[in-house]
């Protein structure tokens, strides 16, 4: 068992907080007080996390990304101007218009340069008599700003383009990359799928601009509409995520009036109704606000592994229930993905926590779905979020050597490298149903953590703010797969999380972190760093009793509301942008408590 040299080399309890960078932390509780907190906080956590339920399994997707969050007001805006696009569903529409006028500062901005110019935009096409006072404020803040549409994304610069103002020439080109649209399976085969249906979606609406199409422009045409429409899911989007599902269906809506098939339009318009009823139904919400994304089975897969380290027999019902809809989500293909209806987009990490869990409820079940995460590692030993052994640039140039590449890449989605907590997930994935320190891919991925570990010992975490959570889940994923955790790299992971510590007994990162590595472990301490920090020292052989560990234990118990939960924070990312998950936050903090209570017993 590991016990970190700060810890070991302290004689008293001033010292190692001197040395652990928790001076001025509120005196820590007595050791029987805080057993007692402990189990009244996990009850009342436990019960606030079943009572987060949606039937039998967890799906805040309403409220996904933070209605805080400008993307909150960019993706509803660009919801009314698709609606505006198409003509259909005003009620839709009109809902979304109401958030719209809800949401503007007296200032006229709604949060960013994105956000302000779709919102503009979207009024100004449904009503610019009726809306008249929000626009021209919307329009002397962007003017006072010097926005245009040059700042915004993708989908928002499409509508401008569409609209006559702004060039399709400064749109997202395959030419710009060196790549050809003929060919699609040799030329872009290096590509993630997502990217594809973007460079597609662009270059159809290009081409619905044109006066004249030439035989070359139509075939091309053709080849993208048949890829687009094999792309679109079960619940009628593309990827599960709304931004991907606006795009495809306003390029689809366009390439209509090239088509000459009366059977491939009916296919098209068939692929634009669902598309749109996925937007309507499923991702806005009763107030117009239009989410984004939504990770039932990651925060399914999350809640169930916090109530089973919390206690509960694996047969209660709200165990059994939930990992049998797991088994359900999983992929004819193979493992499993962030929403139940992403097939085929199976993904490494969420494999790796459904895995985990099953290995409790289900373990034959779960052993036998192993091979998908060993076929998955890439060359590197490590897993990327979707793809294997896609993405020319390691994580530490993608994320640090050239911040306005790594920029770039990250809003385009134009790579898929492996990483380090999504490489995490997937080894503990394999640890739980018995792969060990003698198998290849668990030495693949040791390797592969050596190799991208920063010099002071912290790693990159991709879709979960920072470095706190990419450290504390590799270090819980070496112990999960047995590997020694008495090692220099190790050692100096512990040592990274203890000197991170903040004085008031928890862990966080300000969500500048995303993209300026100068915020790594500082910021406001939060619920979810603290867990994942606690739940990885205690993982590696960290005391119970240990100065850290209580103070980030009392830290969870002082912050705990009254009804067992704890208040939602900003920290996930979704490339470059944070959202927040509540029932991930109150998970995680069960999961904790409940690492430490077990610590203690065996203690």
């Amino acid at each position: 068992m590991m016990v970190s040299r700060v810890y070991q080399a302290t004689a008293g309890l001033m010292t190692a907080l001197l040395v652990l960078g928790t001076a001025g932390c509120a005196a820590p509780k007595p050791a029987d007080q805080r057993t007692q907190r402990v189990e009244q906080a996990m009850t009342a956590a436990s019960d606030q996390l079943l009572s987060q339920r949606t039937g039998d399994h967890w799906a805040t997707v309403q409220y996904f990304y933070s209605q805080d969050d400008p993307h909150a007001y960019g993706a509803t805006a660009c919801h009314v101007l698709l609606l505006n696009h198409l003509g259909i569903t005003p009620e839709s529409r009109d809902l979304s218009i109401e958030y719209l006028l809800e949401t503007q500062g007296t200032d006229g901005d709604w949060g960013n340069a994105d956000a302000n110019l779709a919102g503009v935009l979207a009024l100004r096409q449904a009503g610019p008599v009726k809306y008249a006072e929000v626009i021209a404020r919307g329009e002397a803040y962007i003017a006072e700003h010097g926005q245009s549409p040059s700042d915004c994304l993708l989908h928002t610069q499409m509508f401008y383009a569409l609209s006559g103002e702004y060039s399709w020439a400064a749109i997202m080109d395959p030419a710009e990359y060196g790549l050809d649209i003929e060919g699609l399976e040799t030329k872009f085969d290096q590509l993630p799928e997502w990217t594809v249906y973007q460079f597609f979606a662009t270059q159809l609406l290009r081409f619905s601009t044109q006066a004249e199409l030439t035989d070359r422009d139509r075939e091309q045409a053709d080849d993208m509409v048949e890829y687009l429409l094999a792309g679109q899911q079960l619940d009628g989007s593309w990827m599960s995520a709304t931004t991907f599902t606006s795009d495809v269906v306003l390029a689809l809506h366009e390439a209509r009036g090239m088509q000459d098939s009366e059977s491939q339009i009916d296919r098209m318009d068939e692929a634009i109704a669902k598309g749109v009823a996925f937007m309507c139904d499923d991702r806005q919400c009763p107030d117009g606000y239009v989410s984004l994304y939504n990770i039932e089975v990651t925060e399914s897969a999350i809640a169930l592994r916090a109530l089973l380290e919390s206690g509960m027999d694996p047969e209660e019902p709200a165990i059994r229930d939930g990992a049998d809809w797991l088994m359900r989500c999983k992929f004819p293909c193979g493992g499993w993905g962030f929403t139940a209806a992403t097939a085929p987009h199976n993904d490494a990490e969420d494999s790796g926590f459904c895995m985990a869990v099953l290995s409790v409820t289900d373990p034959d079940y779960a052993a036998r779905q192993a091979d998908f995460l060993v076929d998955e590692q890439s060359k590197d030993g490590g897993w990327a979020p979707f793809s294997k052994d896609l993405g020319p640039f390691s994580m530490k140039y993608y994320e640090f050597k050239d911040k306005e590449l790594a920029h770039h890449a990250a809003e385009t989605y134009f790579i898929d490298p492996s990483v380090p907590e999504i490489s995490a997930h997937a080894l503990t994935g394999l640890g739980m149903v018995g792969y060990g320190p003698d198998d290849e891919v668990v030495q693949n991925a040791e390797e592969y953590f050596k190799a991208v570990q920063f010099e002071d010992g912290k790693w990159y975490s991709y879709w979960w703010t920072g470095y706190v959570y990419g450290t504390s889940q590799v270090l819980s994923s070496l112990k999960d797969a047995g590997l020694d955790l008495d090692q220099p790299y190790v050692q100096g992971a512990v040592d990274w999380l203890l000197e991170h510590q903040h004085p008031d007994g928890g862990w966080g990162e300000d969500e500048r972190v995303i993209r300026d590595p100068e915020w790594a472990g500082r910021g406001p301490s939060n619920t979810m760093h603290t867990a994942v920090a606690i739940i990885a020292l205690l993982d590696v052989g960290e005391r119970p009793d240990s100065p850290a560990v209580t103070a980030g234990i009392d830290y969870l118990i002082e912050s705990q509301r009254p009804d067992g939960g704890w208040d939602d924070d900003n920290q996930l990312s979704m490339y470059g942008d944070p959202y927040s998950n509540i029932v991930v936050s109150n998970a995680y903090a069960l999961w904790a408590l409940s690492v430490y209570e077990h610590a203690v017993q065996e203690q």
